[in-house]
């Protein structure tokens, strides 16, 4: 049982499975392409270490992000 919406978000960011979701859904959108989940497992696992090494700092993981070969190596969209 939670408290609040509040007291389960803090638990839900809190877990290791909670900050490797909220990598995978972050990078998924911030490249705008599904993120291959076994190709790219060491990265995303990576980012969740970081997110959580930083103590959940957003500004952090968004240099990590950019840290990525996957972010060097994005494929242009469209036309």
């Amino acid at each position: 049982p939670y408290a609040s919406t509040l007291d389960f978000g803090e638990k839900l960011i809190g877990s290791p499975a909670g900050q490797k979701c909220f990598a995978a859904q972050f990078e998924t959108f911030a490249f705008g392409r599904t993120i291959d989940d076994e190709a790219e497992a060491c990265e995303l696992e990576g980012l969740s270490d970081k997110l959580a090494r930083s103590e959940l700092s957003i500004q952090a993981f968004l240099v990590s992000l950019t840290q990525l070969d996957s972010f060097y190596n994005r494929r242009g969209g469209g036309s």
